[in-house]
């Protein structure tokens, strides 16, 4: 999975030569991928801020033909298309050094072209983009509902939380968890046994949580404390 994370945003990942002691190796990796499946299979939040999610319909059967003669329409097609991707994206270029960003997200070089495009389309500023960060956050909300202390933290800052907000320990807040998990959940491998596992885990959540509008703080003093608090639609 971290592989797939580097990957789309630009990164490295490094090895030795196999069967010899040579000095390592950093390999760059920057492409786009192309995940494909039938049911949600992105449960890591993660992931899911740095993927587009497309939906398709289904297909009526009278639409449907043989694989070679999808192959001959696409073949006749792809003059066309090539030349439009070309043309799109020498009017990006023209335009990205005079854009402006109303939504940065974490792909933010996407942002900036689709920010260009909205120029080369002639559309309103910020279409585009806020569309992206819409889709951005319907697929995090997704992922983040599959994992079961994210989904709890959701729940327990939309339904349980007096005023917005609380604080206290990370025991405190394990055992309000607890509480309110469903029967079944605490003997999941993914539910944190501890209080050192509970902080490990919400680290890693933090930022995908804040897209939902949750901010979760943790403070290192005599007694370190976690803060939640409901941001609602303030997750800046």
């Amino acid at each position: 999975m971290s592989s797939y994370c580097i990957s789309s945003s630009a990164g490295a990942i490094s090895n030795r030569a196999l069967f010899t002691d040579a000095d390592q190796y950093v390999h760059d990796l920057h492409v786009a991928l192309v995940l494909s499946g039938i049911h949600s299979f992105i449960n890591q939040p993660d992931l899911a801020e740095r993927c587009l999610c497309i939906r398709t319909r289904a297909m009526p059967n009278s639409q449907k033909i043989p694989e070679e003669e999808l192959a001959k329409e696409l073949e006749a097609d792809l003059p066309v298309i090539f030349r439009g991707l070309l043309d799109l994206i020498a009017g990006v270029l023209m335009h990205l050094a005079d854009i402006e960003v109303t939504n940065p997200e974490r792909m933010i070089e996407f942002v900036h072209w689709l920010a260009a495009m909205e120029k080369v389309h002639g559309i309103p500023v910020g279409i585009y983009q806020a569309e992206y960060s819409n889709v951005l956050h319907e697929a995090q909300l997704d992922s983040l509902m599959e994992n079961l202390l994210a989904a709890a933290i959701i729940d327990f800052a939309n339904e349980h939380m007096k005023n917005g907000e609380w604080t206290g320990t990370a025991t405190e807040l394990l055992n309000k968890l607890n509480f309110m998990a469903p029967d079944g959940t605490m003997r999941s491998y993914e539910w944190p046994k501890n209080p050192i596992a509970l902080s490990k885990r919400l680290n890693s959540l933090k930022a995908s949580l804040l897209t939902q509008g949750i901010s979760v703080e943790s403070s290192r003093g005599k007694q370190r404390t976690i803060t939640i608090k409901n941001l609602g639609d303030n997750n800046d």
